[in-house]
C-alpha cells in the first residue's frame, strides 16, 4: 500500500503541472492607435539683439547717451542725481507711473532698477548719486546687455559696447558729482 500511495503521489506532482498548462485564450485584438494631430506649438519667442554706440557731452551736467536706432537709454549726472532715461521707439505705449524694470547685465556685474512711464515711449529713473550708482555707471562703461522692461515682452535687448578711454576721461565728471 506504501508503494501505491508513493506512485499516486509521483503520478498526481507530475500530472497536476501539465494540468495547468492550458492553452491561453486568444489576445483581444487591440485597435491600432489612431494618429493623433500634432500640438500645435507656440513658436519660441525671439527677442532681437540691437547694437549701441556711446555720446558723451560734459557742461552743467554729465551725459552719456547709449543708443540704436530701436531703444536707448540717455544718463545724465548733475546735482547729486543722476537719471537714467530710456527710450523705446517701438511698441505698446508706456502707462504714465507704470513700474518697469531697467536691467544692466556684463562682466562686470549686473544690476536692475526700477523706472516709471514717463511718457509715451519713455521710463525714467531718478537716484541719488552715490557709490553704488557711480558703480552701475562704471559697469555701463565696460560695456554688457541692456533690457527695458520684462524679459517675456518683445522689446529688444541693446548690446552696449565698452565705451573705452573716452567713457573712463567722461567717469570723471560722474566723479566729481560724487563728491559735492
Amino acid at each position: 500500500m506504501r508503494v501505491e500511495m508513493w506512485g499516486l503521489l509521483l503520478l498526481g506532482s507530475t500530472l497536476l503541472p501539465i494540468a495547468g498548462c492550458r492553452n491561453a485564450p486568444a489576445p483581444l485584438p487591440v485597435p491600432a492607435a489612431e494618429a493623433l494631430p500634432p500640438i500645435p506649438q507656440a513658436p519660441p519667442s525671439v527677442v532681437r539683439s540691437v547694437n549701441a554706440t556711446w555720446n558723451f557731452g560734459v557742461g552743467a551736467s554729465c551725459t552719456a547717451a547709449i543708443s540704436s536706432p530701436l531703444l536707448s537709454l540717455d544718463i545724465s549726472v548733475a546735482d547729486s542725481k543722476a537719471t537714467f532715461t530710456a527710450q523705446v521707439s517701438r511698441g505698446s505705449p508706456t502707462p504714465r507711473g507704470a513700474a518697469i524694470p531697467i536691467t544692466y547685465s556684463g562682466d562686470s556685474g549686473s544690476w536692475t532698477i526700477i523706472g516709471r512711464g514717463a511718457g509715451l515711449r519713455q521710463i525714467a529713473a531718478i537716484e541719488p548719486i552715490t557709490d553704488e550708482e557711480a558703480s552701475r555707471i562704471l559697469f555701463l562703461l565696460n560695456g554688457g546687455t541692456i533690457r527695458i522692461g520684462k524679459a517675456t515682452e518683445r522689446v529688444p535687448v541693446m548690446r552696449v559696447p565698452n565705451a573705452g578711454q573716452v567713457g573712463r576721461a567722461w567717469f570723471e565728471c560722474v566723479r566729481k558729482n560724487l563728491f559735492q
